[in-house]
This record gives structure tokens, sequence and C-alpha cells, in this order.
């Protein structure tokens, strides 16, 4: 379009002309292709009642963030959740499966994902200090499962004998587990008077197809738990394994 000031009138290249000056209010603007200023990556918001101002580009990883009405927007760093994943184990012919320098965590959870052994008895061990110190009395347990050598359901339990809790054996049948898991709680307790407590179930494979079921707790131990430790008795995993630590 071509517009021609004359005087006091602008002539259209329609041949329209306008001689009065606009008077009224500006309405909102309906279509806009571009916004003038900024940088790539930046963010237009209202920093006060008609007023647009562009947030300049957030770091990787940071997310938009509200701070409520009458404030602007803001880059923010999300939270990882209260559940994280430390590390997920793959193993082959392993005695142990071991996790060490752990901390911040008041509960863990164990997932595994086809893990199988070789032997009669899997345990769990837990450990203390940055050694770690492993602890190896004070464990008590009750529980249920399946015994395939007599076909029946039996009910089992114990404690302070060495290491038997949480994902463990029942009757010793060595059932080669391919699934489950094992909540530990109380991780960040330091007194030995502290009760600290655990569960889990765990699910034979398609040959066995057995149920294992247990509880209990652990007792005397001192300082909060920095290692957490699977044990084959006799043979060897072979598997995967995931450990999460849980914010409390």
């Amino acid at each position: 379009m071509t517009v021609t000031v004359s005087g006091s009138s602008v002539v259209f290249n329609d041949s329209t002309t306008q001689t009065t000056a606009f008077t009224g209010t500006a309405t909102t603007a309906t279509t806009a292709t571009n916004l003038a200023g900024g940088a790539q990556g930046s963010i237009p918001y209202q920093s006060a009642s008609g007023t647009t101002a562009l947030l300049a580009a957030g770091t990787s990883g940071k997310v938009l963030t509200t701070q409520g009405s009458g404030a602007n927007p803001t880059w923010t760093t999300p939270s990882t959740g209260a559940m994280t994943l430390i590390s997920t184990q793959t193993v082959s012919g392993s005695t142990t499966i071991t996790w060490s320098s752990l901390s911040g965590y008041g509960n863990y959870l164990l997932i595994l994902t086809g893990l199988n052994f070789s032997g009669a008895k899997m345990y769990i061990q837990l450990g203390t200090g940055s050694s770690p110190t492993w602890i190896t009395s004070g464990y008590y347990y009750g529980g249920t499962g399946w015994n395939s050598f007599n076909g029946a359901w039996q009910t089992g339990y114990g404690g302070d004998s060495g290491y038997d809790m949480g994902c463990n054996y029942v009757y010793g049948q060595g059932f080669g587990y391919s699934a489950g898991q094992c909540y530990i709680e109380g991780a960040l307790l330091t007194s030995s008077s502290d009760y600290r407590g655990f569960s889990s179930q765990l699910y034979a494979n398609a040959t066995r197809q057995t149920v294992v079921a247990m509880a209990g707790n652990i007792t005397g131990i001192t300082g909060a738990i920095t290692a957490i430790q699977l044990n084959a008795s006799t043979g060897s995993f072979t598997g995967s394994v995931s450990l999460y630590g849980i914010t409390t």
C-alpha cells in the first residue's frame, strides 16, 4: 500500500483520504508475525499491566516456574522427586551385588528383574560407615513361602543368625527367584535402639511358580546405613537388580 501525505490529509493508493486525526484507543493486537527485540530462547511475559517484557533463555534443564500473581516467572531447577534410581546392576556369575557410599535417603527399594541364583540361599546384608562395616547380627524375620520339595506352603522365622533378612530364603530350597522387591526403612536412623524395618516379596521362575513374602526388623545398628549387599550362600547370581533411594 502507498501512503502520501498532502498537507493535513493522508491519501492512500486506493484514492481514499483521511483528513482527521485518530483520537480513539488502540485495541489489542490480534495478529503479529514477529516481536521486536529478544534473543533465541527468550519468552515474552507481562511484567505489569499493559507492559510486555522478555525473559532471557534459561540454562539447560531448567523449567519455567510461576511465582504467583503479581510476580514475574523465573527459571528454576526441577525437583528430582521423592524416589531416585541410584543404579541398576546386571551381573553374570557374581556371588555378591553391592551398593556402597549411600547417603541422604531414609528408605531404599530393591527391584529384582529376572535375577536368578544357582545356590540354596540368598541373603541381604546392610553396612555402615565408609569402609563399610557389614552388619552380621541383629536381623529378625518371619515369612511364608512354597516348599517345592514337599509341595506345601510353610512359614518360618529366624533371628540374630547372620544376615537372614529381607530378600531371603524359606527353608533354603533355592527357588532361583526371577523377580521381586525388598523395601528397607529407617536408613538414616543412628541409634542402636532405633527401629529399622524391611518387607519383601519374591516370585520364583516359571517352573516353581513360588511366592515368598517376608518382613522383619534389624536391631543393634549404630549409624546410618551406607551400604547394601545381596549375597549368594553358594552358587552365583545372574540377572539385574535396581536400587532406588527414597527421600523422607
